[in-house]
């Protein structure tokens, strides 16, 4: 910026001054300010645009000093020339991609993703196109004004030095012109004339914002579950309350213990624990207490003992240690109503009042051995509850419903409660259902398997009597039924002659189980499986186009049915079989050639090489690797007859690399040693040379 500001020196001076003789002394402070900067002025046409380095460092000291500049002024451009060849960056900077043409919409893709970092981050509130639009403007105008602030830091201190020029953003000009920006919040722009940066950051954000309120549910999801299952630790501690809930119970009901349950012993204990407790007046504090690893487990004793409970919780928690302690298969239930920032509220239902969205609900369940089935028992009013009925009985809405065993293991059962669990509302409420899932097959929550599909089953043959809904609102991502025009690329109806089960707005209806995943000819392979011959497409499909504009071929899809077991390639002459590019796929291990074996060693191929043996690299896969799709490779097949040499090769490559690393260990050992010794025998030196001049031991 010096160099382009040389030709556009100070006015108002004298005509003598505007141009340095070559033969002048630069004694004056403005030129020694120049010459600071490590430019000289005398040789200005000498000077290209390159970054300085040694080479021309000299040329430009022989050329000053062939012009008679002290030595002092050598020196300053000697210091110059190094700082600026410092500071030349060796990579491509964020200025010099703003310079070049070509990459604008580079750089300001990079704006808008690092003002979509700054807009999105712990935001839950979506934005509008106004909002959007707000911020690309503010944040430009501090942008150019920082520009502004850095070319005026970097310039002369005397403004007078430079010639007057028109900014290139006038809005910078004037401060006072700043404060009359015109914002536009609402209606920013004509009805499909919004800026497509506008409409980039909103959606960005927006789904950042999306992507937040997920977390956020999650984290809440999984300390529901922590909750749950420190309530039932705290219960079943050591067997402690159980004992207690045991010593309790009049001696007509001890032959219950151990006694499998049915709905007449159910009863029986239901009354005896809905007569025998009652709410509790005073409030009992959980307290840390010698002999009790939980304080939640000292508070329970204290209410069992005087039998009382505070809520809805203790009754549930006295009613599941009492069933624990009769040896049946039982699990606390609890439900989770919550209510985010970014919910809208809802309107109150009229004939009652709810109880609060927060306050969670607990009931107990036992599992009924000869029905097979789950039987919910509110602990309040002692009532077996339906499952159809239970969200009514408890007055409270159901969102999250998180059951616990006796045996800790953990289900998310609110399909089984909630009235409208297939409804678009419902689904609106709990987003990460599939994630929910997810988390429920980890082994730590895992519950028994039995019992799992029986409950599953109940619930889709109770599902499976209701109507076909008959809004199309209800069809989306119902759990039985699905509109043709909602299938999925690679989805499709089998057979082709199935009939509706309805109509819906002129929407053909379908069951869920006559819907197929296809798969193309190649993804049939990796499954193990091959087209039968003669199979025509059961769907045919564009592929995605390979860049933009180009042309885009189509795709055939087959179903399972169009399949058979993949027929492997036999050996002819000695040769393994493998594809054009060398390679043989491995996706399963039945997909290996009879009288070759897959050994999944590394380097078989240059083994291979060294001792002269066939050996066809294995695809065991594919990755996405720099934008394309990158074959996985695990060893190699051989033949049967070759194994034993291929074995025999690589024991003797690892025993070769023991052997060198062993070497590579004792030369560093050996190399420590002798830093060592160095170190104490020049330390001895020194000590002899300039220390005391008694003995030092080292």
């Amino acid at each position: 910026k010096n160099r382009g500001a040389i030709g556009k020196k100070r006015k108002g001076k004298k005509k003598d001054d505007e141009e340095i003789p070559s033969k002048k002394k630069l004694n004056s402070d403005d030129d020694i300010e120049i010459l600071e900067e490590g430019i000289d002025p005398t040789i200005e046409s000498k000077v290209d645009d390159r970054p300085s380095t040694s080479r021309d460092t000299v040329d430009r000291r022989d050329t000053v000093e062939r012009k008679g500049v002290p030595q002092f002024v050598m020196d300053i451009i000697q210091k110059g020339s190094n700082a600026r060849a410092a500071t030349v960056p060796e990579q491509l900077s964020s200025s010099m991609i703003y310079q070049e043409e070509g990459d604008k919409r580079a750089a300001t893709m990079r704006e808008l993703m690092t003002l979509h970092r700054i807009l999105s981050r712990g935001r839950y509130e979506e934005i509008s196109e106004g909002e959007a639009d707000m911020a690309i403007h503010n944040t430009s105008t501090e942008e150019r004004r920082e520009v502004h602030e850095e070319d005026s830091n970097e310039s002369s201190s005397s403004e007078n030095e430079w010639e007057e020029m028109e900014l290139a953003d006038p809005e910078g000009e004037d401060e006072g012109n700043n404060k009359n920006i015109e914002v536009r919040v609402k209606g920013s722009a004509a009805k499909g004339k919004v800026d497509w940066k506008t409409k980039w950051l909103r959606t960005e954000v927006n789904r950042s914002v999306r992507e937040n309120r997920n977390d956020v549910e999650k984290v809440m999801f999984l300390s529901l579950l922590a909750h749950c299952r420190y309530l039932t630790r705290c219960a079943l501690d050591e067997q402690l309350l159980p004992s207690v809930m045991l010593t309790l119970i009049p001696s007509g009901y001890q032959s219950l213990v151990g006694h499998s349950v049915d709905e007449k012993n159910l009863i029986k204990s239901i009354k005896w624990f809905k007569d025998a407790f009652r709410p509790s007046r005073e409030t009992t504090v959980a307290t840390p207490t010698n002999g009790y690893r939980f304080g939640m487990t000292a508070r329970l004793e204290k209410l069992a003992e005087r039998k009382e409970y505070e809520d809805s919780t203790d009754a549930a928690l006295l009613l599941f240690a009492l069933f624990h302690s009769f040896e049946w298969t039982t699990r606390l239930v609890k439900n989770f109503n919550l209510r985010f920032p970014w919910q809208k509220k809802e309107g109150k239902k009229r004939g009652g009042k709810r109880r609060e969205e927060g306050e969670g609900i607990a009931w107990v369940e036992v599992w009924m051995i000869n029905e097979k089935k789950w039987n919910s028992i509110d602990p309040i009013s002692g009532m077996i509850m339906k499952d159809d009925i239970v969200e009514e009985t408890l007055n409270q809405s159901i969102q999250y419903v998180i059951a616990v065993d006796n045996k800790f293991g953990i289900r998310e059962v609110a399909f089984r409660f909630a009235s409208g669990f297939s409804t678009p509302k419902f689904r609106r409420r709990r987003r990460i259902e599939e994630w929910i899932k997810e988390v429920m097959a980890i082994q730590t929550f895992r519950s028994d398997g039995s019992r799992t599909r029986a409950e599953d089953y109940e619930y889709h043959c109770r599902i499976e009597d209701r109507e076909v809904p008959t809004t199309i609102q209800e069809l989306k991502q119902h759990p039985l039924y699905v509109m043709e025009k909602d299938l999925k690329k690679y989805e499709a109806i089998y057979p082709k002659d199935t009939q509706p089960v309805s109509v819906v707005r002129k929407e053909r209806v379908f069951l869920r189980s006559n819907v197929y995943h296809l798969q193309g000819s190649i993804n049939w392979v990796k499954f193990g499986r091959e087209i039968k011959e003669g199979e025509i497409p059961y769907k045919i499909v564009s592929k995605r186009a390979k860049t933009v504009g180009g042309p885009c071929d189509s795709l055939s899809l087959y179903g399972y049915w169009q399949t058979a077991p993949y027929k492997v390639p036999k050996i002819v002459d000695g040769k393994i079989p493998h594809n054009e590019f060398g390679n043989i796929y491995m996706y399963r291990p039945e997909m290996c050639p009879e009288g070759a074996v897959h050994l999944q060693y590394p380097g078989m191929v240059s083994m291979s090489r060294r001792l002269d043996l066939q050996a066809i690299p294995a695809v065991i896969g594919w990755q996405c690797q720099g934008g394309r799709n990158v074959p996985i490779l695990d060893g190699a097949v051989v033949l049967k007859k070759d194994v034993r040499a291929f074995k025999e090769e690589m024991k003797k490559r690892v025993k070769e690399e023991e052997e060198k690393e062993l070497k590579k260990r004792e030369n560093r050992v050996w190399g420590n040693w002798r830093r060592l010794i160095r170190g104490a025998m020049r330390l001895k030196n020194l000590n002899d040379r300039f220390g005391k001049k008694e003995e030092d031991h080292v």
